[in-house]
């Protein structure tokens, strides 16, 4: 099975079957594969945020498919699959340049302001001066005007 490298830390990264989204071991950034049943190999899917209309953040996804105006992405958080415009889709590295992001503070579902502090392991200080290492899918944005 072919060896990936993380868009992040440069890791090593091995699909696993049956899953869309893989989490590096290494700085524990979420990394999407496309798998050819055909002929049971894998493509690493493009990372990016995309805006989730329903409440106005932007998400981890991956890009499934792409059309002219839009494309169909997979939210890495629940798996829900959407149609998103493409002006509303934004690559993972300028979302960490341009992005005021909250961070799912102990995977308890509740989210906090603050900074990525590093992205190797991801690092999140937040407003209130605690600091959690945690993982790509537990981030949600938006564009700083």
């Amino acid at each position: 099975m072919k060896i990936f490298k993380c868009e992040m830390c440069g890791a090593n990264i091995r699909p696993q079957q049956g899953k869309v989204f893989v989490d590096c071991d290494f700085c524990g950034c979420t990394m999407a594969f496309e798998n050819d049943v055909s002929t049971n190999t894998y493509d690493m899917a493009q990372a990016v945020f995309a805006y989730w209309h329903a409440d106005g953040y932007y998400y981890p996804a991956a890009i499934v498919e792409t059309y002219e105006h839009h494309a169909k992405v997979l939210f890495s958080m629940d798996g829900i699959e959407a149609t998103v415009a493409k002006e509303h889709i934004v690559d993972t590295q300028e979302a960490f340049r341009t992005f005021r992001f909250e961070g799912d503070w102990q995977k308890e579902g509740y989210f906090y302001s603050g900074q990525i502090t590093s992205h190797n392991p991801l690092i999140m200080h937040y407003d209130d001066g605690y600091t959690e290492q945690i993982k790509m899918l537990q981030l949600r944005g938006k564009r700083l005007s």
